[in-house]
């Protein structure tokens, strides 16, 4: 949790909108969009040759030559374009991830951290020992630390998952920069549509499912602080009274731990889900 929750922290301050992350990339796109310049001047004279030898019709010409012309004026702004879209993305973002507050902390912390030191409290009795006195515990006092523990070890991976799901994002969003000239010269010729197409649906995708995955890691924060709170009837925290109270807390412990779990990997199944609906 020390390590891995600093990680996502780290990458879900990184704005890909800003020229700080674009220069990485740059170079690249102004290489590729210095040959899509040099494809339209070379098309604008072919099909002039064409016209001017009547090997073209001038009517057939006129629509293709339009949209020749609209796609060579957008393709110099189509990093600011690209840019403007994960800016609004960033925004909505931040409406469920505000930069000030420590919700990803709050959330390892309660499925990661509190879980440990509660197994450990219950082994070893709160000394940091074994205590053979301890192995007369009840039955549910021994299930609960460890079905709490492996709910923990699960939200360990999970937030490895988090962390490889930013990360891969913003190398994609680097890829796509570079390569958005492609967005725009391949709409001039129908048999290339197919490959501009392809490249605004990845693009939508991974400027969806950021904000998607935020809000459902806000809701499931929210979700384990109210079960949490509460004294000794948190999410977290173990009843010391009768044989039935702990049957009952405990379950309802492992339960909501569950829920939330759950939570979160149905917010990276749905953003992926989402980002691909809306790219479409």
């Amino acid at each position: 949790a020390y390590i891995v929750v600093p990680i996502i922290n780290a990458l879900l301050r990184v704005r890909p909108y800003q020229d700080a992350f674009v220069n990485v990339i740059y170079p690249g796109w102004l290489i590729l969009r210095n040959i899509a310049n040099i494809f339209f001047i070379v098309s604008l004279l072919v099909v002039g040759l064409r016209i001017l030898f009547q090997q073209s019709a001038a009517s057939a010409a006129r629509g293709f030559i339009m949209r020749l012309i609209i796609m060579a004026l957008l393709v110099n702004f189509s990093l600011v374009i690209g840019q403007g879209i994960i800016g609004i993305a960033d925004t909505v973002q931040s409406q469920f991830l505000p930069g000030n507050t420590k919700i990803i902390e709050a959330l390892g912390h309660k499925l990661m951290v509190e879980p440990l030191k509660n197994f450990r409290s219950e082994i070893s009795g709160g000394s940091g020992n074994f205590d053979s006195e301890n192995s007369q515990l009840a039955l549910s006092d021994t299930i609960k630390p460890i079905v709490l523990l492996i709910l923990s070890i699960a939200a360990f991976f999970s937030f490895v998952a988090i962390a490889a799901f930013l990360m891969v994002r913003l190398v994609a969003l680097w890829v796509l920069y570079m390569l958005s000239p492609i967005a725009y010269v391949g709409f001039v010729m129908d048999e290339t549509q197919k490959y501009a197409k392809q490249w605004w649906d990845e693009f939508i995708k991974y400027a969806i499912m950021t904000p998607v995955l935020v809000f459902f890691l806000n809701i499931a924060a929210l979700m384990a602080t109210v079960f949490s709170s509460g004294g000794d009837k948190g999410l977290f925290v173990f009843s010391d009274g009768s044989l039935s109270a702990d049957i009952v807390v405990g379950s309802l412990t492992i339960l909501t731990h569950f829920i939330v779990l759950i939570f979160i990997y149905a917010g990276m199944k749905f953003a992926l889900g989402s980002g691909t609906a809306g790219a479409k």
